[in-house]
C-alpha cells in the first residue's frame, strides 16, 4: 500500500483467474459477497458501460444511518481495467476518483486500487481501511472459487 496527501494505491493478489475476479467486482451477485459487511443490506445497482451509473445502498444501520455511494464509469476494459467517479451521496466529501487494475497471473489475479482526490490524509486513511477490508473479503469470497 502506498499513500499521498490525495490519494491511495492498495495491491492484493487473488487466488482466481482474472475473468472469475472482473465478474465478482462489476455484478451485482459478485459486489454483494464482498463490498461491505454481510450485515449491511445493500442494493447493488450497476450499468456496466462507458458513461453508464452504479449505485450501492444499505438500509438503515443502527449508529451509522444510510450509506449511499453512488458514481459513474468512464473507463472499461474488461477484464483489465475498470475506472469510476465515487461519490459520498450523504457526505460532504468532495467526488473523487478510483481505477482498478486486474493482472493476469494464470490462476490468480493481481488487483491494484488507485483511489485519488481526497482533500485531507484523514479522508485518504479512512478509505485505505475500507479499501483493505474489502479487498479482504474479496480474498475470501466463495464465488471465486468456481465458475
Amino acid at each position: 500500500m502506498t499513500t499521498d496527501g490525495t490519494s491511495l494505491c492498495v495491491e492484493r493478489t487473488i487466488d482466481a483467474p482474472r475473468e472469475r475476479v472482473w465478474r465478482t467486482w462489476t455484478e451485482p451477485l459478485g459486489l454483494s459477497r464482498w463490498w461491505w459487511p454481510e450485515r449491511f443490506r445493500t442494493t447493488y445497482e450497476i450499468d456496466l458501460h462507458e458513461g453508464g451509473a452504479f449505485r450501492f445502498r444499505t438500509e438503515e444501520l443502527k449508529d451509522i444511518g444510510v450509506l449511499s455511494l453512488a458514481g459513474k464509469f468512464f473507463e472499461i476494459e474488461p477484464p483489465e481495467r475498470l475506472a469510476y467517479t465515487w461519490n459520498w451521496e450523504a457526505g460532504e466529501e468532495p467526488q473523487t476518483s478510483v481505477r482498478v487494475e486486474f493482472r493476469d497471473r494464470g490462476d490468480r489475479t493481481d488487483v491494484r486500487v488507485i483511489h485519488e482526490g481526497f482533500e485531507t490524509s484523514d479522508e485518504r486513511d479512512n478509505h485505505v481501511q475500507g479499501w483493505n477490508d474489502c479487498l479482504d473479503r474479496l480474498q475470501r469470497c466463495e464465488l471465486l472459487a468456481s465458475d
